[in-house]
């Protein structure tokens, strides 16, 4: 209830607002992971109820918080081992995140054995290896959550150009309260209470004075 927007194909939006306004749980219902209390899901003219799971995964690609290395090589954790994403698949997701240099410093390159509970795994490496994970299918609808995290400064630069200067044909709902991403998007949906509360422009919700203090 008090929640309904359309994505246009190519659409770049981000979703803000304060902690407990639902922002993460948008996510979880278009992906199917959580059901909405009334309402539809409609993903290219088909409801996502009538949808195989393996359809809307192919057309997604997500970057939950949750999301985490496995036990398994660098190869596998970013190709989830689908048997369609090959090497040249994976290399190139992660050279688009800015993951090659760290991959290039290990031992065994993309096959060096990842072990979530050993010390060593930078917060950095890890959450690129989350980004090259949802991006290596090539979906058409992107879905990520506070992926910014840890990254420095020039990489988070380099991460937001790439998500909206660099995939054009991708449709992109992020949930951030990064300013400097957000005003980088076509629109930008304002949760308050469970309900939207704006749903305009960067210029014009700047213009009313509405991004303080959802942004920062």
């Amino acid at each position: 209830n008090g929640v309904s927007f359309k994505l246009n194909r190519g659409e770049k939006v981000c979703i803000t607002g304060l902690e407990g306004s639902g922002k993460s749980t948008i996510l979880s219902i278009v992906t199917g992971l959580r059901k909405p209390a009334s309402g539809k899901v409609i993903m290219e003219g088909i409801p996502l109820e009538n949808l195989d799971a393996l359809d809307v995964h192919t057309l997604i690609g997500e970057n939950f918080l949750e999301n985490d290395v496995f036990y398994g090589t660098v190869l596998e954790n970013i190709s989830l081992g689908r048997p369609y994403i090959g090497f040249t698949e994976v290399a190139k997701a992660a050279d688009l995140v800015g993951l090659t240099p760290i991959i290039q410093n290990l031992k065994h390159g993309f096959d060096t054995l990842l072990i979530p509970e050993k010390k060593g795994l930078s917060s950095t490496m890890i959450q690129k290896i989350n980004l090259a994970r949802c991006l290596v299918d090539n979906p058409k609808l992107l879905l990520l959550d506070e992926f910014l995290g840890t990254l420095d400064s020039e990489e988070q630069e380099a991460i937001i150009d790439l998500l909206i200067h660099k995939m054009p044909e991708t449709t992109l709902l992020a949930v951030s309260r990064d300013l400097a991403f957000a005003e980088k998007c076509d629109r930008i949906i304002i949760l308050k209470d469970g309900k939207v509360f704006a749903d305009d422009s960067p210029a014009n919700l700047k213009s009313l004075g509405l991004l303080h203090p959802f942004l920062h």
